[in-house]
């Protein structure tokens, strides 16, 4: 298994604007979906308030709500990060520990299955109460769990349950390219990877079409 099951499942802390953080979990998820958060979201531009905000968010437990009340210490730290040596810092640590946070499994599509239907429930809710009902894990639990390590429970769980399914191991080598259309393709990523990753690679794919399509005009 690679890097992705170990970074899930072992998580990892950091302290980031003088905020300790431990797990971004399904109650995290909920609370910035809620509040538009552009952190998560590749194609929004975000700042230090956003940044900040986000922090706050991480210090809150299912069922409580966080405050968002600037302290002494956010106006120390938005002075502290105008300085470009501090700023590299502690984005650096951030961006680190955002990544191993959004280490969730991803799956081969199983080309035989056309049974597959978008639930209409949202994503973390489905997850949440997936684990709860498949395991003895509670309710406070799975709120409060590193959302990466629900994500590789509820798969292993339901793959236990009989699900027909296969993980993506990275280190092993990537099957023969299938014919497929652009749509497919984006179909097929978007089902395999997280919002924030999807958006990544339709940017990178976009990218390389774009310069593929340069490269064949210039050789016409």
């Amino acid at each position: 298994m690679d890097d992705r099951f170990f970074n899930g499942l072992l998580g990892c802390s950091t302290k980031v604007c003088g905020y300790n953080v431990d797990s971004l979990t399904p109650w995290h998820n909920v609370l910035l979906s809620a509040i538009d958060s552009p952190i998560l979201t590749a194609t929004k531009d975000s700042d230090l308030d956003d940044l900040l905000i986000f922090l706050k968010v991480t210090q809150a437990q299912w069922p409580e709500l966080p405050s968002f009340k600037k302290s002494m210490r956010d106006h120390f730290w938005k002075f502290r990060m105008r300085f470009a040596k501090t700023a590299l810092l502690e984005m650096g640590k951030f961006k680190e520990w955002l990544s191993v946070q959004l280490s969730t499994p991803r799956l081969w599509q199983n080309e035989d299955d056309n049974s597959q239907t978008k639930s209409s429930c949202p994503n973390m809710l489905r997850l949440v109460l997936g684990l709860v009902n498949s395991s003895n894990i509670s309710l406070h639990e799975a709120w409060n769990m590193r959302n990466s390590e629900a994500q590789w429970y509820n798969v292993c769980l339901a793959e236990i349950n009989g699900a027909t399914l296969r993980v993506v191991d990275e280190n092993e080598p990537m099957p023969e390219s299938l014919d497929l259309s652009e749509d497919e393709i984006l179909q097929k990523a978007k089902e395999a990877l997280s919002p924030a990753e999807f958006e990544k690679f339709k940017k990178a794919r976009l990218k390389h079409l774009n310069n593929h399509s340069k490269g064949t005009r210039t050789n016409d």
